[in-house]
């Protein structure tokens, strides 16, 4: 279902594109644009669809990406860890969570402060793990990341089957 015919207006001038440029990236004529956002036409489905598909692609050519908005310093576990230099590192760095990495350094969870105390008295990370936290490609967008981090506590970032950055709500907020 396509927007509202009265958006293409309004979403023209949010990305600061001329009648003209945005004929030109569309397929349509200038004039039918005209009328269209003067409401004096009434544009076929096709032609609406033409002129919304035009606006989403540089809508998204602009939308900011998980490289965006990551932290490049990435604080990590070992699954081998003592639980309380896991929790030493969350309280020196300010952070509430950490992914977790066996000896090959590939992520195998997640601890957190949270995870901490519901196995306190436990003395090995292992053995606090939590999920996996979700990991991302560089160019995700970031609609895409704030709708991961409403279901979680953050987001890995990879590039190359490696952690290149992290992403918490902080960071996007």
């Amino acid at each position: 279902m396509l927007p509202k015919i009265e958006e293409i207006k309004r979403r023209r001038k949010a990305l600061e594109l001329t009648q003209a440029e945005l004929s030109s990236l569309s397929g349509i004529s200038q004039s039918l644009l005209v009328k269209i956002e003067a409401g004096r036409v009434s544009p076929t489905y096709e032609k609406a669809e033409k002129i919304f598909d035009a606006l989403e692609s540089i809508e998204l050519k602009n939308e900011k990406t998980a490289a965006d908005v990551m932290n490049r310093n990435v604080t990590i576990a070992k699954e081998s860890d003592e639980i309380r230099k896991a929790a030493a590192l969350m309280k020196q760095k300010g952070i509430s969570q950490l992914p977790v990495t066996d000896s090959r350094d590939r992520i195998i969870g997640s601890i957190s402060e949270r995870s901490i105390l519901e196995n306190f008295g436990k003395k090995i990370v292992s053995d606090a793990l939590d999920d996996p936290l979700p990991a991302i490609g560089s160019k995700t967008p970031l609609t895409t990341v704030i709708d991961l981090l409403k279901h979680n506590s953050a987001v890995l970032v990879m590039e190359k089957h490696k952690i290149a950055g992290i992403i918490t709500k902080s960071d996007v907020i």
